[in-house]
């Protein structure tokens, strides 16, 4: 499932394979959202095991989307339980950013795009909780933690689900390759 690679996968991979090199006080921050909290966590270990059988069998743009960001929560979940005494680790929600992301839509993505950037966050406003994440020394000793609008939150119940985030870190290797 692309979305699963692009949003989790190729992730998941860049950075476990720079953990060597990662800082004795280094963070990891994981762009997620909070649509994770709309993902079945049952589908996204299918997806993973069964890859494009399931995204043949009633594939939803949106529900692909949402397993990708509960992949990125557990994933944090996960990583924070490898890393080094004072590593640490965030998920963290940016919010709805105004953007040309939906550019390449025609004429449906401009007006989407229009109507975005009248509710939405601006870029900037929406990188202040990756950055209050990268740099806030009061996050030390909540590594693993959820934050939106530059503050710690609750993530879904799946988000915290250690068993799931473990299956996670299994399927995620076996796909890539890193058994």
């Amino acid at each position: 499932e692309s979305q699963l690679g692009v949003n989790h996968l190729g992730h998941f991979v860049l950075t476990v394979g720079l953990l060597p090199a990662l800082a004795p006080n280094g963070r990891v921050i994981n762009v997620a959202s909070a649509a994770h909290s709309l993902s079945d966590g049952k589908k996204l270990l299918a997806t993973l095991t069964a890859g494009s059988a399931i995204a043949a069998a009633g594939y939803s743009r949106s529900a692909a989307y949402n397993d990708s960001k509960l992949a990125n929560v557990l994933f944090t979940n996960g990583l924070s339980r490898r890393l080094a005494p004072g590593q640490s680790t965030y998920a963290v929600h940016p919010g709805v950013i105004g953007t040309n992301l939906a550019r390449s839509l025609g004429v449906m993505g401009k007006v989407f795009v229009f109507l975005l950037k009248l509710f939405s966050k601006t870029p900037a406003q929406g990188a202040a909780t990756s950055v209050y994440a990268a740099t806030a020394p009061e996050l030390e000793g909540h590594s693993g933690g959820y934050l939106a609008d530059c503050a710690l939150k609750q993530c879904s119940a799946q988000g915290h689900d250690v068993d799931l985030a473990e299956q996670l870190w299994a399927g995620s290797e076996r796909l890539a390759r890193m058994e």
